[in-house]
């Protein structure tokens, strides 16, 4: 155990390669690159928040006006009932 903890501490005797460095520039790229996708990640949400209000408000609009042309053909020719005696069903006719 205090050869791995002496050989953990001691100095490194490789030297950083171009192989390194090449690497640590990857890597930072790859960082940036995350926070770029990220920023845009946050901005699509926000999008995607907004369409989905606007598909509510647009469902609510078209329920109401769905409601009020129904009323209105209500208002003009009101449905009529008639009771059958043969079988007792109930006919409506609009």
């Amino acid at each position: 155990m205090i050869k791995l903890i002496r050989w953990f501490f001691s100095s490194t005797k490789n030297q950083f390669s171009e192989k390194h460095a090449d690497l640590y520039t990857e890597l930072s790229e790859l960082k940036k690159r995350i926070e770029s996708l990220e920023r845009e990640n946050i901005l699509n949400l926000s999008r995607i928040e907004e369409l989905e209000r606007e598909n509510v408000s647009s469902t609510n609009a078209m329920y109401e006006i769905a409601n009020s042309l129904e009323a209105r053909i209500d208002m003009i020719e009101p449905p009529v009932i008639h009771f059958d005696d043969n079988d007792g069903r109930i006919v409506e006719r609009f």
